[in-house]
Order: C-alpha cells, then structure tokens, then sequence
C-alpha cells in the first residue's frame, strides 16, 4: 500500500511539481489547454453528431432518430462516386507532381554557386505579394486551351513561390560537405540531388506535399470557374451542390436528402474532410520539423 502511494506521489509530482508554485502553474496550464481542445473539438464533434441524426414523422409527431442514413443518401449519388476518383487522380498525380518539380525547382537555387539565384529567388518571392488578378489569370486558362480539361487541375498551381522559398531554405541548411565529397567520388550534379539531397528532405517533402494534398483536395473555385462538363468536377463541387440540394425546398428534390436536410448537410462536410483527417497523423511528426527548419535557415 505504502509502495502504491510513493508511486503516485512521484507520478503527482512529475505532472504537477513539486512545489505550490510549480502545481498551480501547471494546473492552469492544463485547464486552459483542455478548454482550448474541447473548443477546437467540439465543432467537428458537433457536425459528426448532427449527421447522425435524423427527423422522421411517426403519427404526425417529429421523432429524432440516430443512424447513417444521412451517408447512405449521400453515398449513393453516382456523381460523388465519379468526383471522387477524380479527386483522388487529382490529388495523387498533383502532389507528386507539385513535390517534384518544387525540388527540382529549388535545388539549384540553394546553392551558393549558381548565379543568378538570388534574382530568380527574388522572382518567386515576389509571386508571393502580388497576383494578375482573377480576369488575366481566367484569360490565361483560356488561351491555354485548359478550360473543362483535367489538366486544369493539374498544371496551373503546379509550383508554389512560398513552397519554393522553404524548401530552398531547408536545402541551405544541409551540410555543403555532402555535396562536395560526392563530386570527390565522382558523382554528377542530378546524383547528388536525387541519390543524396532528395532522401535527406523528408521532413520538407511531406510538408509540402501535406499542403498541396489539402490544397487539391479542397479544390473548388478551379470546378466552378473552368469546367462546364459536370463529369469532370471535384468531389467539393458535388458536394456542395448536393448541400444547396438538401437546402432547397422546392420540388424536384430526392424525398431522403430532403427529410434528413440537416443531417445530409452535416454528413456532406464530414466526407468532405474525413480523408485528409486520416491522412495527416501520417505526416505530422515531419511537418513541424520541415516548416520549422525551412523557415528559420537562410
């Protein structure tokens, strides 16, 4: 018993300190953390819960229900099923694309012999602060011949100044010695970028990958302003028009979506961000380091 409380009494101490001061600081610390996570939770909890529940009339009275109906209505829209596919076309091709190319983009700027590169830096830079604006940017989709293709999805966007900047920072940081006892051993500058420096960018490949899947994922302006062919639309495109569906309350609307309104809503958003939900824990333990070393070295 004895051995039990001296176990807990260095287990309180550990969590809490061991003196008045130390516990009270420590006590508020994680009362203010737990509020600031059930504030943060509590809407996703919120939305899961609702798309749960349904109204149905049972002898004319109102009775809520719990059940995926709400899903099995959303589900079952043959639309969702085929923006989905090309979301997730979308998303994986794009990525690995966009990741790419942002590496073969900024190798060469991250190194101090390169000339030029702080004017081709600058460049991109400025991308970051200003912008054609939408008309120009819609001419140039236009022109290029990208309007109600899936390469629209793809091509514009492909490369990031903000994403170039970082990942060119984070490539600084690495020791320049590596570079130069590989040119000892003979080795050429595409094997020193892809056999040496690629495998060592982990933490700032999967930070920007996370950020171009979430980007693409979440796509939507690209479906509403390019493509007519409504085949060819994104998953949140769909969505969102099933949504105004389950909000409309004119005729002509499915009987189940209208009956369970708020719930198809509700279930619409979780589908929506429940893959990236899933995706994330995979990268998180590299996105802090990648931002953090991409940021700070320069």
């Amino acid at each position: 018993m004895v051995k039990k409380e001296n176990q807990f009494k260095q287990w309180f101490n550990r969590l809490f300190g061991k003196n008045a001061h130390n516990r009270a600081f420590h006590i508020c610390n994680y009362l203010f953390f737990t509020v600031f996570a059930f504030v943060m939770f509590y809407p996703f909890l919120y939305v899961v819960l609702e798309s749960l529940k349904q109204n149905r009339l049972i002898n004319g009275i109102a009775v809520e229900e719990w059940g995926i109906s709400a899903y099995a209505s959303v589900m079952k829209n043959k639309a969702l099923w085929m923006a989905f596919g090309t979301t997730i076309w979308t998303v994986v091709v794009g990525t690995i694309a966009s990741v790419l190319f942002t590496f073969i983009t900024s190798y060469p700027l991250s190194r101090s012999h390169f000339r030029g590169r702080n004017a081709i830096t600058f460049f991109f830079f400025f991308t970051t602060l200003f912008s054609g604006g939408l008309i120009p940017y819609y001419l140039l989709i236009r022109d290029l011949g990208l309007r109600d293709s899936y390469l629209v999805y793809l091509i514009p966007g492909l490369i990031g100044g903000y994403n170039i900047i970082l990942m060119k920072n984070f490539l600084q940081g690495l020791p320049s010695e590596l570079e130069e006892s590989a040119k000892i051993d003979g080795a050429n500058n595409f094997v020193i970028m892809f056999g040496i420096y690629f495998p060592l960018s982990g933490p700032i490949l999967a930070t920007v990958a996370l950020w171009t899947a979430v980007g693409r994922w979440n796509n939507y302006m690209t479906g509403l302003l390019y493509i007519k062919d409504t085949s060819k639309l994104l998953i949140q495109n769909v969505l969102r028009s099933m949504i105004v569906t389950a909000s409309n309350t004119g005729g002509g609307v499915d009987a189940d979506i209208m009956n369970m309104a708020e719930s198809v809503k509700m279930a619409s958003v979780v589908i929506g961000t429940l893959p990236i939900i899933i995706v994330y824990p995979f990268v998180a333990k590299y996105f802090t380091k990648g931002v953090l070393t991409g940021s700070v070295k320069g």
